[in-house]
């Protein structure tokens, strides 16, 4: 959570070494948004230290916008630990598209190695949407060691 465009940071962390909270300040030892647009960001982690919902807030101390347009991020995760969903929420926790691509929510598949195979997009509506790079979905292959080695995209009909 750490990030440029202030003086200084200061962070909390858990029992367990987690990151729970960074606020940002000027010079004068303020708060002050971040390159991100926000002063201090919370974040809470499940069991396995994966941060499951982060929130954002302005210099006031209440919740704000980020400059990509979202107050609170969520995320769940597979047996496995791959983050399998994001999801991007407005002041009033309603589903909010990024301003960056135009998806409300993002869901990846993994292969049995961990490597992304695909990532699908979704507006607030639930259905697939058009990210700002004008697809849907993208899969990718690997090679043995993991390296992608293709890519293809697809609207949100399913063709490529």
């Amino acid at each position: 959570m750490v990030t440029a465009g202030s003086a200084k940071e200061r962070c909390k962390y858990d029992e367990h070494g987690n990151q729970i909270e960074s606020r940002s300040f000027d010079t004068d030892d303020r708060p002050c948004l971040n390159q991100l647009g926000v002063a201090r960001a919370t974040r809470k982690n499940d069991d396995r230290s994966n941060w499951i919902a982060m929130e954002f807030y302005g210099v006031d101390g209440q919740r704000c916008l980020t400059k990509d347009g979202c107050a609170k991020m969520t995320a769940d995760y597979d047996k496995r630990g791959n983050q399998v969903t994001v999801a991007f929420f407005g002041l009033r926790d309603q589903p909010t598209t990024l301003r960056s691509d135009g998806s409300h929510m993002v869901k990846k598949s993994y292969d049995e190695r961990g490597n992304c195979i695909a990532w699908e997009f979704y507006g607030p509506d639930g259905k697939p949407c058009l990210v700002k790079d004008g697809y849907a979905k993208m899969t990718a292959n690997y090679d043995a060691r993991g390296n992608q080695i293709s890519a293809t995209y697809f609207d949100q009909e399913g063709k490529p």
